[in-house]
């Protein structure tokens, strides 16, 4: 058998070995022992990448819940900041409008000081003129009893006045 003769056999001319008992003609490859092994070996590959490919959906599936969960907690902390800003600056108002109102009440408490001082002031100077007032009269009147009656009673009337202004 040379070259020429394989050449010129056509697959007309091969006896049909199905009917004489024989491999029925088809493919060639299935008549290959090679093609058992490597089927066997396709079918793995593609187990092996649908398992991949499960894994794989369900990790984003995963990914994808955590991010959604972060997100919700980052939404949830800019709510809370931004209720602590504006508390803050609720806080901020109203102190610097306490320190207002303290500014105001020292200034008048101040101004009422000054003013209840100053009256003071001028009884003392009443009193002490008074008490010179009553000995420069005492001296001239000649008698101790009437002076000292006139000093305790201006005295006493000094007293009832700084009284009445500390009330006030």
């Amino acid at each position: 058998m040379t070259f020429d003769y394989f050449k010129s056999k056509t697959m007309k001319d091969q006896p049909d070995q199905g009917t004489n008992g024989g491999k029925a003609n088809g493919l060639r490859c299935l008549s290959s022992h090679w093609w058992c092994p490597v089927a066997v070996t396709l079918g793995i590959l593609c187990v092996g990448l649908l398992v991949s490919i499960i894994l794989l959906s369900m990790q984003l599936s995963q990914v994808t819940d955590l991010l959604k969960q972060q997100q919700a907690n980052l939404t949830q902390q800019e709510n809370i900041l931004e209720g602590q800003s504006l508390a803050q600056k609720q806080e901020e108002k109203a102190s610097l409008e306490l320190q207002r109102k303290l500014k105001g009440t020292i200034a008048n408490l101040t101004q009422e000081l000054d003013e209840t001082s100053k009256k003071q002031m001028e009884l003392l100077h009443q009193n002490l003129n008074l008490q010179e007032d009553l000995k420069k009269a005492a001296n001239f009147s000649g008698g101790n009893v009437f002076a000292e009656g006139c000093i305790l009673t201006a005295y006493s009337i000094c007293q009832r006045k700084a009284t009445l202004l500390r009330a006030q």
